[in-house]
Order: structure tokens, then sequence, then C-alpha cells
């Protein structure tokens, strides 16, 4: 595995959180959140025609500037 992609420091960039995609005032802009959205109603929709259900599982990306966020979603999407 990888080190260094994230942190834990909520003060520092690129920390990560499991709970929820941060919005409050003093936040940091450059994060990752891994969500688990089970508040989906609709589920997913496969090529086939069906739904089905399935955990909702969602790794954000937020940061600022489109070549940072970039070259971080390539180090992310790198070790899955």
């Amino acid at each position: 595995m990888r080190e260094g992609i994230t942190q834990r420091n909520p003060s520092f960039s690129w920390w990560c959180t499991r709970v929820k995609l941060p919005d409050d005032i003093g936040t940091v802009d450059d994060l990752i959140a891994v969500v688990d959205k089970e508040d989906v109603q609709i589920d997913r929709y496969i090529s086939d025609g069906n739904y089905v259900q399935d955990p909702h599982i969602q790794i954000y990306v937020r940061g600022v500037g489109l070549d940072r966020c970039y070259d971080k979603i390539k180090e992310v999407s790198y070790i899955i």
C-alpha cells in the first residue's frame, strides 16, 4: 500500500474523513472523503436495464486547482 496519499490531521491538506464531506468554516480546501451514501433512495442503474441494490460508497476528492485535484485523483485511483 502506498503511503502519503492522505493524512489524519484535519488542519493539513489532503486529510481523509470517513463520515461526511465537511464544508464548515475553517475546513481545509484540499481533502478526501470516503462516504457511505445509505440515504440514496433509487439504487444503481445497470446497463441491462435493471436496478441493483448495492452499497453506495463514494470517494470525494476536493481541492483548489484542476491540476492539483487531478494529480490527487490519479494518486488515489492508482491504489484502487
